[in-house]
């Protein structure tokens, strides 16, 4: 977690690029077979690939039970029908964990599969707008037909499992919020807004989001002048 606060503070985009492979690699260590161990962890403890845990649909983000994606076995392969949303880093993902459910009866058991970028049938959607996290585009993911082989169906990665292992991911949400607070407390130090904040308040508080440097200098400007007027006023 400290690690993932330092990540956070200097660069919550490249910090995200770790916690989620991590968050992967994790899930497959402690979940996935000896054979998942060994075809997928070595490349993605080396960074030659990523991975990302899939599973948020349109009508179940919070209630993760109500998935509609589904696998079916057909001899040796599942096929996967369904689509996921705001899957993190899925625009470039090598690995996706995706969260299921094996059969048609939505009583049926779910858990992850492993698919492979590229899978026939596999398709990534539109990116997701965001307001931030640029560097981690988020995307939709589209399963028509798409055949995985069974070896890839994570036998110990049930949704309970599935779950614990993204607790994971939540402490270190916690950590990237503490590192960005960190980081927001440098910033209005070094460039002395401390001050100036201090004199906004109620219909006088500017909310803005900068995205240039000339954007954060116009609004150091006007921040400046309106400390100037404050301290004019009787």
């Amino acid at each position: 977690a400290t690690v993932q606060e330092m990540w956070q503070a200097a660069n919550m985009g490249f910090g995200l690029v770790l916690l989620l492979n991590q968050g992967a690699i994790d899930a497959i260590h402690h979940h996935g077979s000896d054979e998942q161990k060994a075809t997928w962890l070595p490349r993605m403890i080396s960074g030659e690939w990523t991975g990302t845990m899939n599973l948020t649909e349109p009508q179940a983000g919070s209630d993760a039970r109500g998935i509609r994606t589904v696998a079916v076995q057909d001899g040796d392969h599942y096929v996967i029908n369904g689509g996921k949303c705001w899957t993190s880093r899925g625009k470039v993902g090598e690995i996706f964990l995706v969260n299921v459910r094996f059969g048609a009866d939505p009583a049926a058991e779910k858990g992850l599969i492993i698919v492979e970028r590229g899978t026939p049938g596999f398709e990534i959607g539109r990116v997701e707008p965001l307001m931030g996290h640029r560097g981690s585009p988020s995307t939709e993911l589209v399963f028509r037909d798409c055949r995985v082989p069974v070896a890839n169906r994570m036998l110990g990665g049930r949704m309970d499992k599935s779950l614990v292992s993204m607790a994971f991911s939540r402490c270190c949400n916690s950590a990237m919020g503490i590192g960005a607070a960190q980081r927001v407390a440098v910033t209005l130090d070094r460039i002395g807004w401390p001050e100036i904040l201090a004199t906004l308040s109620g219909d006088d508080t500017i909310f803005v989001a900068t995205e240039s440097a000339n954007q954060q200098r116009r609004l150091r400007s006007r921040l400046r002048q309106h400390l100037t007027l404050k301290k004019a006023s009787p």
